[in-house]
């Protein structure tokens, strides 16, 4: 701000030194030559010390709106834009997404590595991440791991596509990247669509939200807004490992996924929403899954489940079979396959439902 200071007297200087020129030209017999000299002169040093001025100026407005570690913007103007695109967003009935990213065990990573490693993962991300949006999308370091990306004129799969492949390219590349050898670092990215005339808290929110139910169900992967969904899932599984498989698998087909790994954790998440699907290990730390789907169904009554395990007993085939609206997904099952029947059941269900009168 001193340099700007300094230049606007330079070029006040110049301007009175200007006139004096000009008036005692003017007071004397002289040829005109010499003032028309004189002016282009004074002319090209005014506009030598005006181009400076609009460099410092344009330098200082950069620094003002933008993350000094990383180039991304800041959050001040994160919100500003963020306003002007809800209102062109309302105006115009376009489409707009939020990805909501966050570095997953920062901490522990920052406590190992030390700050100077943090700082480069910092910018390394911001990077990848900017490597897979387009130049009309804006990204900004929110907190200290925190970014938003805003994405006007995308909806929620639009979204969704772009986060996976932010987060899939920092799996893969931050061992290499980062000089981490055989560790790698991660992130969360939740992900929501603007709903027109909502408010940009309640926006943010949604995708903070988002991100917040991917990192408790096991981090590294792209979370939907579950409003946004195309279905919400309860996946009650005691093996982090298999769940958390699971869990991805839905999440980057478009489903919301909660998991809870007992039976009284089930009964506790499932208190406080609406589930579309249950799916379910055999046994859950002792707990059948019939007595697992029989509590379930007290909150959701009807709701279609599907059982992923190794085998199941006859007797417990029999309870299901009674249970009704349950399908058996019986050894070594994948994540795709898990999906490909989720879309199935679903589907059905809805179409069901669509029948009735």
């Amino acid at each position: 701000m001193y340099k700007v200071k300094q230049q606007s007297v330079i070029v006040t200087i110049m301007a009175f030194v200007l006139i004096l020129i000009l008036s005692s030209l003017f007071s004397r017999s002289e040829p005109p030559m010499g003032l028309w000299v004189s002016f282009v002169v004074v002319s090209l040093i005014v506009a030598n010390l005006l181009g400076l001025l609009a460099v410092q100026l344009h330098r200082l407005e950069a620094e003002a709106v933008t993350d000094p570690l990383t180039g991304a913007f800041n959050r001040r103007y994160f919100e500003k834009r963020l306003d002007q695109e809800i209102k062109r967003s309302d105006r115009m009935r376009r489409p707009m997404a939020m990805m909501f990213v966050d570095i997953d065990n920062f901490k522990p990573f920052n406590d190992t590595h030390g700050h100077t490693a943090g700082d480069k993962a910092i910018r390394w991300i911001v990077e990848s991440v900017s490597e897979c949006i387009r130049e009309m999308d804006v990204i900004s370091r929110y907190g200290g791991e925190e970014f938003v990306v805003l994405l006007p004129e995308a909806d929620l799969d639009n979204a969704a596509t772009v986060a996976e492949r932010a987060r899939q390219l920092i799996q893969s590349e931050s061992a290499r990247e980062l000089s981490l050898g055989n560790e790698n670092l991660t992130v969360t990215i939740g992900v929501a669509a603007y709903r027109f005339e909502e408010s940009g808290t309640s926006f943010l929110q949604r995708a903070d939200q988002a991100m917040y139910h991917g990192k408790m169900r096991g981090k590294n992967q792209t979370s939907l807004d579950r409003h946004d969904a195309r279905g919400t899932v309860l996946v009650v599984e005691a093996e982090q490992g298999k769940s958390d498989q699971l869990a991805r698998a839905l999440s980057r087909e478009g489903y919301h996924v909660d998991i809870a790994d007992s039976n009284d954790e089930a009964m506790s998440v499932s208190s406080h929403g609406r589930y579309d699907l249950l799916v379910t290990d055999a046994n859950v730390a002792g707990i059948t899954c019939s007595e697992i789907l029989k509590g379930f169904r007290i909150r959701h009554s009807g709701t279609p489940a599907i059982v992923v395990a190794h085998e199941v007993r006859a007797d417990e085939r029999e309870t299901l079979a009674a249970l009704g609206n349950v399908d058996l997904l019986i050894g070594n099952i994948n994540g795709q396959e898990l999906v490909s029947r989720a879309s199935q059941v679903l589907g059905n269900q809805r179409e069901t439902e669509g029948q009735r009168p």
